[in-house]
């Protein structure tokens, strides 16, 4: 019986992998900052949490609208933690990314 769940949840998690939605990736604001380091570096972005320079959001309540989704961040860093409303629009390579309604940034996929 164990065994039998154990192929059960690995095929679950394989299945999933292969159907994450066309946010998860690594994005930055420049094919130059792709490969930057410090507060330039790109935020990685999984299924349901960002990892930014010195701080992560773990995502809640996520929506989506077309090529839109919505979700609340419960965000931490440098020893703070806080709430945001996280808006990603995504276009082919492209992600439109805004935080607390304030206007979008344009970011790019990195390869």
């Amino acid at each position: 019986m164990m065994r039998w769940l154990i192929a059960v949840a690995a095929t679950v998690f394989t299945v999933s992998a292969f159907g994450a939605p066309p946010y998860v990736g690594t994005w930055a604001q420049g094919s130059d900052n792709c490969q930057a380091e410090g507060d330039n570096v790109p935020m990685q972005i999984e299924v349901t949490s960002i990892l930014f320079y010195e701080s992560r959001c773990d995502l809640k309540a996520i929506e989506q609208q077309g090529e839109t989704w919505t979700a609340q961040g419960e965000c931490s860093g440098e020893g703070e933690t806080w709430n945001e409303s996280i808006r990603m629009t995504v276009s082919d390579d492209t992600m439109i990314f805004s935080q607390n309604n304030e206007q979008g940034l344009r970011y790019i996929r990195c390869r």
